[in-house]
């Protein structure tokens, strides 16, 4: 299965991370950068109100980000590629060789962003 996982993931070829059971790896599509007055830079999940949502393109996705583990309510899989909409404060930040990414959970995803 992780050879599944590891093909439709977006990373680069010699990145080994990937996400675990229902985990989901994200990018922001918009970094709008902002400084505070004293110079320090304010992070995409940081700024503005705590109930606002970022558009996030999914970068891999866990094994269980389907809707067979979500039975009770019906919910599309995503998949790597997908644009998504996530709380800012369910999408955690980290650094992995250089590049930031955030992580949240399947079931954090508010709604998918069909373009077409």
């Amino acid at each position: 299965m992780s050879n599944v996982l590891l093909e439709a993931s977006l990373f680069p070829e010699e990145t080994s991370f990937r996400p675990l059971t229902d985990h989901i790896i994200l990018e922001p599509l918009e970094q709008k950068e902002s400084r505070s007055s004293g110079g320090i830079l304010i992070p995409v999940t940081a700024a503005g109100p705590s109930n606002k949502y970022v558009q996030f393109r999914v970068i891999a996705a866990g094994p269980h980000c389907s809707e067979e583990k979500f039975s009770e309510f019906p919910r599309p899989s995503i998949s790597a590629g997908q644009t998504v909409l996530v709380p800012t404060e369910k999408a955690l930040s980290c650094r992995v060789e250089g590049r930031e990414y955030y992580i949240a959970r399947y079931g954090d995803v508010a709604a998918v962003v069909d373009r077409g």
